[in-house]
């Protein structure tokens, strides 16, 4: 890979509407770096406008495969950086308040391999502040460090990092409405519910949430399925909400596929966990735990243990209240939440088991 063998990708000239999912620290040696888990609101269209290629070099001697390394300027400290991983859209960003204009115009990145289509530089103001923006050609997780004079960004698919991985999908998103009460409109309660569950699994220490959008986002159902496939996800969670049409239908409900058997736990034992712990977590209704329509793909198409979950029915009159009320999906979060880490832990158990099992009999 060279500079003219990098892809430039366009800016987006808006910005997503939800706010961070989850600050994180991560040290290296004695620094700290700040870590947003979704989009900040520094990108503007005059500042891309003035973008440009990196320069990369390949430097497979002194640097370590699967790494890349960004110089910084001298005036650049771990409280002058904060990094931007939008992994649904495979980029990685990196804001550095410098105060070097030109710096990045004369200084190349180096790499060794690494699954970069594009890196440019944005400047963002006439301080020097500056936006690397680098495109990756799948899902990555990206690992930093800093050392003297240098940023070294370590990249590794989720599978060679962590056991335990589930993908929750907010259904709709953008164009893409959903159901609708007055101003309650699905998509939103959707990705709020999701980012809630996403913050309680992001406080244990041995599960890894994806979210296949961060924001008010149109994905698409073949974008969020290739999402699902890159994450190695061990769970696939659908979050949404429903319609009673008229029926006067309210409370929980979830929903497994039952097109794709899996022995031990599988689709219904899974959705049947998810159920259970929200429920147990509110003083409502639970509606019950149901087959998954088949035109559902994403639920209907998995081989690997999957369900939806519905907070509730949004043109009900029980629900509505509950589903505009924070609280009470901060509640449901919590349950689901516990569900999916029981429902690790069921697998866990189900896989010793099995070692012990191959053990005995000399399998």
């Amino acid at each position: 890979m060279n500079n003219e063998g990098l892809k430039k990708t366009a800016i987006y000239a808006g910005v997503f509407g939800f706010i961070t999912i989850g600050a994180m620290l991560y040290r290296a040696g004695t620094k700290h770096i700040i870590i947003a888990d979704a989009a900040m609101d520094i990108i503007h269209d005059e500042a891309s406008e003035n973008a440009y290629d990196l320069s990369a070099i390949n430097d497979t001697d002194k640097t370590v495969a699967g790494t890349f390394v960004i110089p910084l300027p001298s005036d650049v400290s771990s409280t002058s950086i904060t990094l931007d991983d939008r992994y649904s859209d495979h980029e990685l960003l990196i804001y550095i308040d410098s105060r070097d204009v030109s710096y990045y115009r004369s200084n190349s990145i180096r790499y060794n391999d690494v699954p970069l289509t594009s890196a440019e530089c944005v400047p963002l103001n006439e301080h020097g502040d500056v936006c690397l923006r680098f495109g990756l050609n799948g899902l990555y997780e990206n690992t930093i460090e800093m050392s003297e004079g240098e940023l070294t960004v370590t990249v590794q698919s989720p599978d060679e990092v962590y056991d335990n991985i589930v993908v929750i999908d907010p259904r709709y998103g953008g164009d893409e409405i959903g159901n609708t009460n007055g101003d309650l409109l699905e998509k939103d309660i959707n990705i709020q519910l999701a980012s809630y569950i996403k913050e309680e699994l992001d406080k244990t220490d041995n599960i890894r949430a994806y979210v296949t959008r961060l924001g008010d986002t149109t994905v698409s159902e073949d974008e969020r399925l290739l999402f699902i496939e890159e994450s190695g996800a061990d769970f696939i969670l659908q979050v949404k909400t429903e319609s009673d049409d008229g029926q006067g239908l309210y409370g929980v409900s979830a929903y497994y596929n039952d097109v794709y058997y899996i022995r031990d736990f599988g689709n219904a034992e899974f959705a049947d966990m998810i159920f259970i712990n929200a429920v147990s977590s509110l003083d409502v209704k639970g509606a019950g735990v149901m087959p998954e329509s088949r035109d559902n793909t994403i639920i209907s198409s998995s081989v690997i243990p999957s369900a939806s979950i519905s907070a509730g029915y949004i043109d009900s009159v029980v629900d509505k209240e509950n589903l505009a009320d924070e609280t009470y999906l901060k509640q449901v979060a919590k349950g689901v939440a516990d569900g999916i880490i029981k429902s690790f832990e069921e697998i866990s158990t189900e896989s010793d088991s099995s070692t012990d099992v191959a053990a005995i009999t000399g399998e």
